[in-house]
């Protein structure tokens, strides 16, 4: 700025020829001082950027699929293993709701257990408005799990058989009675068990759920490969 104030200055002296040497001048210098601003190195990075070459994409790509695999080993166990809990309770859950249901509005309620996996509950309405079944819900067991008893087995829970994966005195559902108890399609009282189990011969897998009928207590099994028999799991 000071030098094209001194040139101005002296324009006014000079004169027109003056001038217009000095007018050059200062558009060389402006010349100048862009080129000297463009070749600064922030306008020129990306001279410097280069990409990635094909050994180090080869190696992220290793990585990550090291990572994947270790991951699948720890997440795979986990996810069998919350299937397998999520499923025997899924059994134990719907069978004890029918109960209640049937307990709360005075009404028969009846489950059943379709193979491979899904457990229907209806509610009956009064003798009086015809005792027609309604359907309240239907529910599948997560993940493989799928109603089956492992060849491996031969006790069940309980004194239980273990010939049908689903056994209510020979059918595959229950009818629980106002009063709490559990019958059969020809109303006598009726103990039950379903068992659960991941297929292709998966014993660690196996639960069971079993019904006292003339209480209607249900109870939870879980198979302990160790002791080659099931455990008590939990009471409902």
């Amino acid at each position: 700025m000071a030098v094209f104030t001194t040139y101005s200055h002296r324009s006014s002296i000079r004169g027109p020829d003056s001038q217009s040497h000095e007018k050059e001048v200062n558009e060389s210098l402006f010349s100048g001082a862009v080129k000297n601003i463009m070749n600064k190195p922030k306008f020129s990075k990306m001279k410097d950027i280069r990409g990635f070459s094909l050994m180090e994409i080869l190696m992220v790509a290793g990585m990550v699929a090291i990572i994947g695999a270790f991951s699948m080993m720890i997440i795979g166990p986990a996810l069998e293993a919350r299937n397998v809990d999520m499923a025997v309770r899924t059994v134990s859950n719907e069978m004890h709701r029918a109960r209640q249901f049937a307990v709360d509005a005075r009404r028969r309620t009846r489950v059943t257990f379709t193979n491979p996996a899904t457990i229907t509950v209806d509610k009956q309405a009064p003798v009086s408005q015809g005792g027609a079944w309604t359907q309240v819900s239907t529910t599948d067991l997560p993940g493989e799990m799928e109603f089956g008893i492992d060849i491996a087995i031969s006790d069940g829970p309980e004194g239980h058989a273990t010939s049908a994966d689903i056994d209510f005195s020979g059918a595959s559902q229950i009818f629980f009675m106002p009063d709490g108890s559990a019958v059969s399609s020809a109303g006598i009282v009726s103990n039950g068990v379903v068992y659960v189990a991941q297929p292709s011969n998966q014993v660690h897998t196996s639960r069971a759920v079993t019904l006292f009928g003339s209480t209607g207590r249900i109870r939870r099994w879980i198979f302990d490969v160790d002791e080659n028999k099931f455990q008590d799991s939990t009471w409902e």
